[in-house]
């Protein structure tokens, strides 16, 4: 008896972790999409230690004129201080490790990727004129 209690209770725990990190993918996914409008949003995903040398390479894409802004999202485990994040990204967002990135518009994910290359790709293709040639 008291081994079913027990086992029921890991089950409780398990689901109801699955349910807040699906609950967050949902509700953040849906801010995202109103903030972006008709542009694209970067959300970077970065863990604990880990410094993303390539952020300075992200943050020249602003010379698109679709460019939205960018977001750093970042999980420090185990850290209790005030305004600390424990939504464990990797697992919310089905990854194996940092840093990950998603673009976001509207229309909900555009693309999901490890690779800054693939941002700046995605941006040459989709990014609309360099705000600098609009004249």
């Amino acid at each position: 008896m008291v081994k079913k209690s027990i086992l029921f209770i890991l089950i409780a725990l398990f689901l109801t972790g699955c349910n807040e990190l699906e609950n967050y993918k949902k509700d953040a996914l849906e801010l995202w999409k109103n903030g972006a409008g008709d542009k694209y949003s970067i959300h970077m995903f970065r863990g604990n230690g880990s410094n993303s040398k390539e952020s300075e390479r992200i943050i020249t894409l602003n010379k698109y004129e679709k460019f939205d802004a960018i977001y750093s999202h970042r999980y420090i485990e185990d850290d209790t201080s005030i305004g600390a994040n424990d939504i464990d990204y990797l697992k919310a967002w089905g990854e194996k490790e940092y840093p990950f990135y998603l673009i976001v518009s509207k229309g909900g994910i555009a693309l999901k990727t490890t690779s800054v290359n693939d941002i700046e790709e995605f941006f040459e293709k989709n990014g609309g004129q360099l705000k600098g040639d609009r004249e």
